[in-house]
């Protein structure tokens, strides 16, 4: 695994998006009548190509916090350029 210096100096040849919400999965919005959508990966995925980034993928998990460090490290060791993006943070 490559040190983070390492991964700072190096060109971005490609990309991975990790949406997050059990909204998304689920299907819910905030009213019953409503339903979540993903537009983030479709906007990232033209982004990436405007740049000449390769997308390798893109992954939907639930607000599971174990799931998501394992999903996020896994990402960040395999792409070198990884977005994340919470469907609807939790109000607090």
């Amino acid at each position: 695994m490559a040190s983070a210096e390492e991964r700072s100096k190096r060109m971005i040849h490609t990309a991975g998006c990790l949406i997050i919400g059990d909204e998304i999965l689920g299907g819910k919005g905030i009213a019953e009548a409503e339903q979540t959508v993903d537009t983030n990966s479709t906007y990232l995925a033209k982004y990436c190509f405007k740049l000449g980034m390769s997308l390798k993928r893109v992954e939907i998990i639930g607000d599971d916090e174990d799931e998501i460090i394992e999903a996020t490290r896994r990402m960040s060791d395999n792409y070198d350029f990884v977005v994340t993006r919470q469907a609807h943070p939790d109000e607090g």
